[in-house]
């Protein structure tokens, strides 16, 4: 067993929910089951019931969950131990981050890792954004790319890298969509909108709209910005998302981008406090301040 199979043996422990799980570490339901059938075949014990309703922590499972705490614990202490006592950064980092975030933030940031750090394995998990709070809140990665939330809990330190500002997107050559965002006329409660069903994105949507008394009339939902510029590219409707996802789309070039007077969205690293001493963590959020630009 490795320290990635103890981990995903905690957070099913924790949550007690396959589907609830694999989204939390990005592994697929089938392989979540394939690890934890190893590692009840080398405990020798059966860890968890379950049935098609429930999921429940056996006796034995109880015990191993305080053994996976404790070995994950001593793990990540013998790290920073021997990471103290060598001038070289090496070890495993986790990072979680969205597809978009892939193309904008990282790049420079892991190229100047591996220069800078080739002893440094880093495993790279990429997720919708409406995970990335929750990845950083319960520590399933070290570092998470994602939007600063309005109201950061004291656990967790944001660091800035981009600004982006919010913008409305339609279809530039889809002959039967009629709505022209360009125009001054352009009213959001008269025509179908597309907005995240959850995330930082969506309240801060919503809050434009309670200031100004709109209230929209019609509109469809999809879980993650990608999802919104696709619908919208198909003339489903006026999309709402961050500028930084349509420069990065493929189809971006296809898309009319009406930039909106919301408050811009600050974009960079969310970590845990006291990770934030792990030479590792260090060494990238060193590299983030050297290739960032000025946020203006």
């Amino acid at each position: 067993m490795d320290i990635r199979e103890l981990k995903l043996f905690l957070k099913l422990a924790e949550t007690l929910h396959y589907a609830r799980t694999s989204q939390v570490m990005a592994i697929s339901p089938s392989a979540l089951s394939r690890t934890v059938q190893r590692l009840e075949d080398e405990v020798g014990e059966k860890l968890f019931e379950r049935d098609n309703r429930s999921v429940s922590l056996t006796p034995q499972g109880a015990h191993f969950r305080d053994y996976a705490k404790d070995v994950i614990e001593r793990w990540s202490i013998l790290q920073e131990t021997l990471q103290g006592e060598s001038d070289v950064v090496s070890g495993e980092i986790t990072v979680y981050s969205s597809v978009t975030a892939c193309y904008e933030i990282l790049p420079p940031i892991l190229k100047k890792l591996r220069e800078l750090h080739p002893d440094v394995h880093l495993n790279l998990i990429t997720g919708s954004v409406n995970e990335a709070f929750a990845q950083a809140g319960e520590g399933v990665a070290d570092i998470v790319i994602s939007a600063e939330p309005d109201n950061l809990p004291a656990t967790l330190e944001f660091f800035p890298i981009i600004s982006t500002p919010m913008v409305f997107i339609a279809p530039k050559f889809d002959e039967n969509f009629k709505v022209d965002i360009t125009s001054s006329d352009f009213d959001p409660t008269q025509t179908e909108l597309i907005l995240p069903n959850k995330s930082l994105f969506r309240k801060r949507i919503d809050d434009w709209f309670f200031e100004r008394g709109i209230k929209p009339e019609s509109y469809s939902e999809a879980s993650g910005n990608e999802g919104i510029l696709a619908m919208s590219k198909l003339g489903f409707g006026v999309g709402i998302v961050p500028k930084v996802v349509v420069d990065h789309s493929f189809f971006g070039s296809e898309m009319t981008v009406v930039e909106s007077d919301m408050k811009p969205f600050n974009v960079g690293l969310l970590i845990q406090k006291r990770r934030l001493s792990n030479p590792i963590v260090k060494a990238f959020l060193d590299i983030s301040n050297m290739v960032k630009e000025p946020i203006k």
